[in-house]
């Protein structure tokens, strides 16, 4: 960690480069900036470890300012710089003196903040963080008239390395016999460390920090782990081990009546190096020597800092969540909100956004954190989640278009909430402690959590298990998703695909065929008529041969052998003029056009333009099954495709398509776009977002059915127009047939 003091020799940026300062003025200013600092030096204010005093920053600045330019006061200013963004907490003092030097240091400050004059390359998190205290310090500043406006703190964020950091901590009913410990003195560390320090601390070289820690807390210790990326946590978690064996060696030691010096020598002997502990400088003598007693009052925790991108999809995060009530809960949140934030995207009027103006994960991740805040009970057994960044301080770093968003949401989730009687609090006021955080790379918010485990009595206050609303234990965390969609079922045009619902009555054959061979399942084709796949050259040998029980092979004598070229030559099969052509061409174009329409040209046609059109996932057929037996009636698509056919079904009383979705038929919105949204929920999702992205459907719209469906037709009416010379031969045809 750098000391501002130590770190910045002394330049003036209010002289010009050009002009060198007289010698009397050269005195002068340094006598003045020193003399203020050395006189606060003498009776500093008293502050919390974790808050920095500004005074020592304004004197190192002043130095800085007076060494000759190059890069010798670049290196001196850009440490003071990371010094400041790496503190949550920075402290400018009552005293007058120092409001002075803070009001004529002002704008040299603010140039260091900036950076841009010294032509150095800053990490976005590290510039977001420093131009967030600009901007805090520059309110507090512009209250002073001169005279000073008392003690002040500015809070700031401050920004992590990793996406994912895990610290695990107990705290433990351990007491010193004789001697009372204040809370948060160190005990003990795996180093001697600077008592303010902390993981966050960091500089242009960033100091270790010990692995293991020991520190007072109100009625009892806490043992901590130093925070570490999650992903380091797949080979095992040696620090959390060495937490559990000096957990079991103190309370050993307690029921021995043993000193802290006598279990931390026996612990060292059964641990690596790196997990050695020694007592810390500020623990009073006696309190090493004292016999410890107490309880097995123990807390098990587990403090997470995260990007809002993993509290909003499955990953890693939900491998910290070991216990099974808490990754139902989150889970089930996480289901919530998912849907509120696609409804409200649905709802969105807006033209296209980038993805520095519209974070759909961090909107996300924040709607997860808010349905689980609102529904655990604050007091319930078992582990819970305990968010230290409230929604409300991440709308601050959010932009306009997000904190707008953000505010309908709100408003949908408190309704959303309403309809399983769960109190909603949407807009919490943060504390005024609150840490915020930023990420390193990217500057985005980041939010952090405590996992807590009770398991005995917390060492803290005792509290009744029925503090909370007894209402909230109503709520069954596994169908929580279904009972929001069944109450609040969105309007034909908002709806999602994870909020398609499985039909009421459902065949038998899905399962059939999901577990069957290929060869065996079952096969027929259908000759002009209603149905999907209408066969234009009837052969009736081919039902002779159905019936005749050989092994039933796939009769497709509707597939189109097309290849999507542009440069080869146009069939010779009509000599139409291009007028002619575009006639007996608009029917279809305009079929695959019009939203919820759909006619026999569709019906012939849509299958073939689909699975030959750019964005259809390789490898997979498209089945078109009957709703009521199961019987396969059409297939298009490569035929030597090897992946699971993507498959509908083909409700012949409606006629309507359904979805075949592993076993289950979903019910699709029964208009004339029922084919193409059936073919784009049976789609795995993947695919689907794929095929969407060549659709050029807009990445906030994929997940709602109508605006795909509406992207998707026009894709195939634009394949089909842009290839209408390959297409020629069987529009023909079905202009004859069905014209």
């Amino acid at each position: 960690m750098i000391n501002p003091v130590a770190a910045a020799p002394p330049e003036h940026h209010d002289v010009p480069a050009t002009e060198a300062p007289s010698s009397a003025r050269l005195h002068a200013h340094i006598v003045d900036a020193e003399a203020i600092c050395d006189a606060y030096s003498r009776r500093p204010e008293t502050l919390p470890p974790s808050v920095q005093d500004l005074a020592p920053v304004y004197l190192a600045l002043h130095k800085a300012s007076l060494l000759p330019a190059g890069p010798r006061q670049t290196e001196a200013l850009e440490s003071i710089a990371q010094w400041i963004a790496y503190r949550p907490y920075l402290h400018l003092p009552g005293d007058p003196d120092i409001w002075r030097l803070a009001q004529a240091k002002r704008e040299s400050l603010y140039k260091l903040l900036d950076g841009r004059h010294l032509r150095t390359t800053r990490l976005t998190g590290v510039q977001h963080a420093l131009d967030e205290f600009a901007v805090r310090l520059d309110d507090l500043l512009t209250l002073d008239q001169g005279e000073g406006c008392g003690p002040r703190t500015v809070r700031k964020s401050v920004p992590l390395a990793h996406g994912l950091s895990v610290s695990s901590c107990i705290d433990v009913g351990i007491t010193l016999d004789g001697v009372k410990l204040l809370a948060s003195v160190p005990i003990a560390t795996t180093r001697t460390a600077d008592a303010s320090s902390s993981h966050h601390d960091a500089s242009a070289q960033p100091q270790p920090q010990p692995p293991l820690s020991i520190k007072s807390i109100a009625d009892g210790f806490r043992l901590k782990t130093h925070p570490q990326p999650a992903h380091q946590l797949q080979a095992g978690d040696p620090a959390r081990a060495a937490l559990n064996g000096l957990h079991a060696e103190l309370l050993s030691a307690c029921r021995q009546g043993e000193s802290l010096t006598v279990a931390l020598s026996r612990f060292n002997l059964g641990v690596d190096d790196a997990f050695r502990l020694r007592l810390s400088p500020q623990l009073p003598p006696q309190a090493a020597t004292a016999p410890m007693k107490g309880g097995p009052a123990v807390r098990h925790e587990r403090q997470l800092w995260f990007d809002y991108a993993h509290l909003a999809a499955l990953g890693p995060l939900d491998d910290l969540v070991d216990e099974p009530m808490a990754q139902a809960r989150l889970r089930s949140c996480r289901a919530v909100a998912l849907v509120a934030v696609q409804r409200e995207l649905g709802e969105m009027r807006a033209a296209p956004m980038s993805s520095q103006e519209f974070r759909v994960a961090l909107v996300t991740g924040c709607a997860v954190q808010l349905c689980i805040e609102s529904t655990q009970l604050p007091h319930q057994p078992g582990m819970r989640f305990q968010f230290r960044v409230p929604v409300s301080e991440v709308m601050l770093r959010m932009t306009p278009t997000e904190k707008t968003f953000m505010q309908g949401l709100i408003r949908r989730l408190n309704t959303d909430m309403a309809t399983l009687k769960v109190s909603f609090i949407g807009s919490a006021d943060p504390g005024q402690g609150t840490r915020t955080y930023l990420s390193l790379y990217d500057g985005d918010p980041m939010g952090c959590v405590m996992l807590q485990q009770s398991g005995g009595a917390s060492p803290g206050p005792k509290l009744s298990p029925r503090a909370g609303p007894p209402r909230y234990a109503k709520v069954p965390w596994d169908r929580v998703y279904s009972k929001v969609l069944e109450q609040r079922r969105p309007p034909p045009d908002l709806q999602c695909f994870d909020e398609l619902r499985p039909s009421r009555l459902q065949p038998a054959w899905p399962g059939m065929l999901a577990r069957e061979p290929a060869q065996h399942r079952l096969v027929t084709t259908v000759g002009p008529g209603p149905g999907p796949g209408l066969n234009l050259n009837p052969d009736p040998d081919l039902d002779d041969e159905r019936d005749s029980g050989d092994d039933l092979d796939i009769h497709n004598d509707t597939h189109l052998d097309i290849h999507l070229d542009a440069s080869a030559p146009p069939s010779p099969v009509s000599d139409r003029s291009s007028d002619d052509e575009d006639t007996f061409l608009a029917p279809f174009l305009a079929d695959l056009r019009e939203p919820r329409h759909w006619t026999r040209f569709s019906q012939e046609l849509a299958p073939h333009c689909l699975t030959d059109s750019p964005g259809w996932p390789a490898g997979r057929t498209l089945d078109i099954h009957h709703a009521d037996n199961g019987v396969l009636l059409h297939r298009s698509g490569d035929p030597a495709a090897t992946l699971a056919p993507v498959r509908i079904a083909w409700m012949p009383h409606k006629p309507l398509y359904s979805a075949v979705v592993g076993e289950q038929l979903l019910d699709i919105p029964a208009d004339g776009d029922s084919f193409y949204a059936a073919v784009l929920a049976a789609l795995p999702r993947e695919d689907r977002l794929a095929l969407l992205q060549r659709c050029g459907c807009p990445p906030a719209s994929t997940e709602v059915v109508r605006s795909a469906t509406l992207a998707l037709r026009e894709h195939l009416a634009q394949q089909l127009d842009l290839h209408r010379a390959d297409y020629r031969e069987r529009l023909l045809q079905l202009h004859g047939l069905l014209g």
